[in-house]
């Protein structure tokens, strides 16, 4: 019996055993990472999205890429032609480069998908995002050499009104309305932002405020278009400028070196003006005789900002000048990331445009008011307002704060900057000022504050958030706790760098401010991961089978030491019995 149950648990072992070995040797599937979502502004022409395999997977390898469209699609909007994405041997990135289409044609922000497949791994989806950046400079017939064809010019419009022209219409007052879709007009397409008028045989497109004549006389060229970036100097083009011929110069630069020249008259010899620009271009230096410009430097992207003045008035700088903040990154394979050309009235003093402008690592930051809404004009200094850090990477688990610098964006003599919050959890003196609440944990992947409006003076009626965060997985939970003001010791140090994973995310909050020039719109600065390996998860019928082996162990130790005992009495009766029967023997052949 007792063989039996052994014969039986040695059965139940050595199937633990096969399971055991199963767990462990089966291969799990390899993961690739990636931005969840990456976004280019449609003129740069390129979308570069950057995928990672584990760092155990060292042979040279192919991976298939498939395409799904959303709002953009792959015969108007991007090109789906790369269809494979090759990792070199022992290289743990590689980059797929999707062509992305310059159509000319204002949109809003358009999504498609890109999932990459391979053998051995887990497929990945990325988003792809295109931001348009198809806009131009609206008329204004106040500005210098700029008048209505009839009518006559409101002060306080930027269009002529023609309640005085009969007959007449349009922006500048110019177009007959009997000659709208004339005779001539037949087979004509102007595009939605434009209208063909003809006096006769011959019709011609009329392009509305804000448009120019493009391709086939369709009214859609783009007023502002950065055709060239990189680690040192960037190339702006104002597309085509053939009505105003203003003076473009760097902002707080006069000299020819700093002003920028027609098409036709550039020799670029380094191609970085596409051949169907028309309009003023200039190449300037991050750091040169047009100024030295700093960067901004997170996650391994750096960007670049450079701002331009657009002169209507040769002699006087006025209220409808315009200023462009030219803005580039560069990834850390000195490859474009994303460019923008954002376009700020100083009349109205709100940005016309502006779009998300750069990758960076690991989280979303983002500034609203404090019911929620998206800061869209300038902060009113009564108006509380609210920062909310995101983690964007599903990688991570938990979201620490390691310190908040609120600073006027100077980096020489003039730089002024405020802790709002530090190692300890505590701002700084000018710091209080401004801080409404703590920053307070919404969930372990959110982190939110709230801040009373304030600016440094001198300067202008802006600050910059710099936020040092720290991103863990769930094990490391403990390096990522929030620091309670106050608190001393080991919670201190634990806001010290030595998590996984820091970096610094920042956004620029603007203020009402009647003697500033110019501010910009406020919105979100969408930051995203830097790829990364992933820990897989154990199994949960492993640790389980484990505990089931032991007890099965420990169940046949227990038999074994009960039979042996049992063998042992046994034996010793047998013994026993065998004396007595030794013992009636001799007594009965005494004699």
């Amino acid at each position: 019996m007792c063989l039996n149950t052994i014969y039986n648990i040695g059965a139940v072992l050595l199937l633990c055993h096969a399971v055991v070995q199963a767990e462990v040797t089966a291969p799990p599937s390899l993961v690739f990472s990636a931005n969840a979502r990456t976004c280019v502004t449609e003129s740069l022409g390129l979308l570069v999205i950057r995928i990672r395999r584990p760092s155990s997977d060292k042979s040279r390898m192919t991976a298939a890429v498939a395409y799904t469209n959303g709002d953009a699609y792959s015969t108007t909007d991007y090109a789906n032609n790369v269809t494979t994405l090759t990792f070199g041997r022992r290289k743990r990135n590689a980059y797929l480069e999707v062509p992305i289409i310059d159509d000319l044609v204002v949109e809003s922000r358009e999504v498609f998908s890109v999932t990459i497949s391979a053998s051995g791994y887990d497929d990945i989806t990325i988003k792809g995002c295109i931001n348009d950046d198809d806009a131009a400079v609206l008329f204004d017939c106040n500005r210098y050499g700029v008048s209505c064809k009839a009518g006559v010019c409101p002060p306080s419009s930027p269009t002529c009104d023609c309640s005085s022209a009969t007959g007449r219409t349009g922006y500048d007052c110019g177009i007959i309305q009997s000659n709208i879709n004339g005779a001539g007009c037949s087979g004509m397409d102007c595009g939605s932002n434009g209208q063909c008028v003809s006096d006769g045989s011959t019709g011609a497109c009329v392009c509305g405020s804000g448009h120019y004549s493009g391709d086939a006389g369709k009214c859609e060229r783009k007023r502002t278009t950065i055709t060239s970036c990189d680690n040192n100097k960037m190339t702006i083009c104002m597309n085509p400028i053939n009505l105003y011929q203003p003076l473009i110069t760097v902002s707080g630069y006069t000299s020819t070196e700093c002003t920028a020249n027609p098409v036709g008259g550039i020799t670029d010899t380094e191609d970085r003006i596409p051949s169907d620009i028309q309009g003023q271009c200039i190449t300037v230096g991050f750091s040169g005789s047009c100024g030295t410009y700093t960067t901004t430097t997170q996650g391994g992207n750096v960007c670049y900002t450079i701002p331009y003045r657009i002169q209507y008035n040769p002699i006087m700088l006025v209220a409808s000048d315009e200023v462009v903040y030219g803005n580039c990154c560069v990834n850390e394979s000195r490859q474009t990331i994303s460019t923008d050309a954002i376009l700020a009235d100083t009349a109205t003093t709100f940005v016309n445009k502006q779009q998300e402008s750069a990758n960076f690592l690991g989280v979303k930051l983002s500034a609203t008011l404090s019911n929620g809404l998206a800061i869209s004009n300038p902060v009113p200094l009564n108006q509380i307002y609210r920062l909310c850090l995101n983690i964007a990477d599903d990688g991570f688990s938990y979201l620490g704060l390691i310190r908040i610098i609120v600073h006027n964006g100077q980096t020489d003599s003039s730089r002024k900057e405020a802790v709002v919050y530090g190692n300890d959890g505590c701002s700084d003196e000018s710091g209080k000022s401004i801080v409404h609440s703590y920053p307070s944990r919404v969930s372990d992947t959110q982190i939110c504050m709230q801040y009373r409006p304030g600016y440094f003076r001198p300067g202008p009626a802006a600050v910059v958030h710099d936020m040092n965060y720290k991103l863990c997985l769930s094990e490391d939970q403990a390096g990522c706790e929030l620091t309670t003001c106050g608190v001393t010791g080991n919670r201190k140090k634990r806001q010290t760098n030595d998590g996984r994973v820091e970096s610094t995310a920042n956004t620029t909050v603007y203020f009402e401010d009647d003697i500033t020039a110019a501010s910009q719109t406020n919105g979100d600065t969408s930051v995203f991961p830097t790829a990364k390996s992933c820990l897989h998860e154990m199994p949960v019928m492993f640790p389980a089978i484990i505990v089931v082996c032991i007890v099965a162990l420990i169940l046949l130790l227990i038999i074994v030491y009960m039979c042996f005992l049992l063998m042992k009495n046994r034996r010793k009766q047998e013994d026993e019995d065998n004396e007595v029967k030794s013992q009636k023997s001799r007594m009965s052949h005494r004699y």
